[in-house]
């Protein structure tokens, strides 16, 4: 999930076979709120444009480096593995959504 201090503002679902592909498996992964099996990852972000016409631009905090540093990463990926954004006005609403929860883990 994000910081405290930063709000999801939507869950960005990501082509799994793409995100193994690059090699971030671990990073990728250890973000995902989606259940159940399947080629996608479900990415809670903090951040998201969608302007560029290549790419999609997100920030999110994974759980692999929650003890770094670091806590977040800003990525570029190619919108054709992008399949679906949901947009969330308010966080508490994703586990009713059907997404993991930090609760519910």
């Amino acid at each position: 999930m994000a910081r405290k201090d930063e709000i999801v503002t939507a869950i960005i679902h990501v082509r799994q076979s793409w995100v193994e592909t690059t090699g971030a498996s671990a990073i990728f992964a250890s973000a995902n709120v989606v259940s159940g099996q399947g080629d996608i990852l479900g990415i809670p972000v903090t951040r998201w444009d969608i302007s560029d016409e290549f790419f999609v631009e997100f920030t999110f905090y994974p759980r692999a480096l929650e003890n770094d540093p670091v806590k977040s990463i800003k990525v570029l990926i190619p919108k054709k593995e992008v399949v679906l954004i949901v947009e969330l006005k308010k966080p508490e609403g994703m586990g009713t959504l059907g997404y993991k929860t930090e609760a519910s883990e």
